[in-house]
């Protein structure tokens, strides 16, 4: 009786085994095949479901034999045909089959001929007709419920496809690729220079989409071979854009576009906005790129100038979006600054821009962090011995507990500071004594102790007497 119900072609099918056969490439799996046999769409194309009924693999020398307009077919048609001949079926209210642990008696899936214990059942909304599956096919075909009127208005556009595809091989992948191959080129096109491509491949997508619903006539199919070719002479006038630009030092390339959208937010946005308009990295835009390609530009191209003044950016930190610098004489003393800071504030000399602020050692380090624990000692001690002959001295630290003791030599009192906010706020006092720091620092509120007491409880900790 389950004959009966079931329509199962075992004896014509074959099962799936490598891909490759005596050194011949399997472009078609031996499911993909039978799901192709069982499913009506096929039947509208003759002589691909007589190939598929006659050739029990689909290999690389049976396509070579083909004409150039089958292997046309076969190479932009079949995925499609394929999708929809999945689409077709769907579980059968029937439930599936217990056949028992004796493998002998399992039952084969009618696609991929592989015994199964438990067979499932799935119908073809056109046909009616049914066949057994094994649960591996069931899960990887994901036979899905699909309104039929939506599957015939689906088949309809295959046929104007296949018409379409047979003029213009590939038409489908041209269309729906149009846009991206903008994003393929190293740098980015302008929308100046890709304003016109876009909107020929706007006007391609309706023609293209009234003719796959039967609306556009057989003439459609010369406008979208020569918008296509139209297409083609725009790309030609991106790579000349492209050969002439690429050593320009700012030029937007495409890992400064995709480092913009990575950042999500509303500057990132609007400096996409203006390089797409400019194509070039403007003064108003490039302290908002700190993608690593264009720091190693900033730096190369900073360093022209800052070296100068002894000032020297020795490396880029692209996590934290900053660079490493280094101030002569302080040597080991390693700075940070923003990337942001230093082009907002210094990169008007890349850009030949009027002086926003002007270019010194004393604005460079104002703009710097200084965080590591070493350049702190190295910055301190420059400071203490800066401020000598002043009426406050640094007399020493701890770091692990953010703490430096200053003396006020006029109350000879010490008093106790956060370390790390008393080097963000007075580090210009390691290059001169400036009255203005000095009087705010004597001003300075904290914990007044007792050195004596003071150091022995932090001598473990590792107090640093300056």
């Amino acid at each position: 009786m389950l004959k009966n119900v079931i329509i199962n072609l075992n004896n014509f099918l074959f099962f799936r085994g490598e891909n490759r056969i005596m050194g011949d490439k399997l472009l078609l799996k031996s499911k993909d095949r039978n799901v192709l046999i069982f499913s009506e769409i096929t039947k509208d194309y003759d002589w691909f479901l007589r190939l598929l009924i006659e050739n029990e693999k689909i290999t690389d020398s049976l396509i070579n034999s083909l004409t150039s307009e089958q292997q046309n077919f076969i190479k932009y048609m079949v995925p499609i045909l394929l999708k929809e001949a999945t689409s077709e079926w769907k579980e059968s209210s029937r439930p599936p089959i217990d056949l028992g642990e004796d493998r002998s008696q399992w039952g084969n899936c009618s696609l991929c001929n592989k015994p199964n214990r438990y067979l499932h059942f799935i119908d073809n909304r056109k046909s009616g007709k049914t066949i057994n599956v094994g649960s591996e096919c069931v899960k990887e075909y994901a036979f899905n419920e699909t309104d039929i009127i939506y599957q015939r208005k689906e088949a309809r556009k295959i046929r104007r496809l296949s018409i379409l595809n047979d003029k213009i091989p590939g038409v489908k992948n041209i269309v729906e690729n149009w846009k991206d191959r903008l994003d393929k080129f190293e740098i980015l096109i302008p929308a100046p220079l890709s304003k016109n491509y876009e909107q020929l491949g706007e006007k391609l997508q309706k023609i293209y989409d009234d003719f796959l619903s039967g609306k556009g006539s057989e003439s459609a199919i010369y406008q979208i071979h020569k918008l296509i070719q139209q297409g083609e002479d725009e790309i030609k006038e991106f790579e000349d854009y492209v050969k002439k630009e690429r050593d320009n030092e700012f030029i937007v390339t495409r890992n400064m576009v995709n480092w913009l959208k990575r950042q999500n937010n509303s500057k990132a946005s609007k400096a996409l906005e203006w390089v797409r308009e400019e194509g070039r990295v403007s003064y108003r835009v490039a302290h908002r790129i700190a993608e690593k390609g264009f720091m190693e530009t900033v730096k190369t191209k900073m360093n022209a100038y800052l070296n100068n003044i002894g000032v020297f950016i020795e490396g880029i930190l692209p996590i934290e979006e900053s660079y490493i610098i280094k101030i002569i004489p302080l040597e080991q003393c390693f700075m940070q600054m923003k990337h942001e800071d230093l082009v907002l504030h210094f990169g008007w000399i890349m850009f030949n821009e009027e002086v926003l602020t002007p270019l010194s050692v004393k604005n460079v380090l104002k703009h710097c962090k200084i965080v590591d624990e070493k350049s702190i000692d190295v910055l301190l001690k420059a400071i203490a011995g800066n401020l000598k002959s002043s009426p406050i001295k640094v007399k020493g630290y701890v770091y692990d507990y953010n703490e430096v003791v200053i003396h006020d030599l006029s109350k000879n009192l010490f008093l106790l500071l956060n370390l790390k906010e008393f080097v963000a706020k007075y580090k210009l006092l390691a290059f001169e004594q400036i009255a203005t720091l000095i009087s705010d620092l004597q001003s300075s509120k904290g914990k007044y102790v007792n050195i004596g007491e003071y150091i022995r409880l932090r001598e473990r900790a590792g107090y640093i007497n300056l």
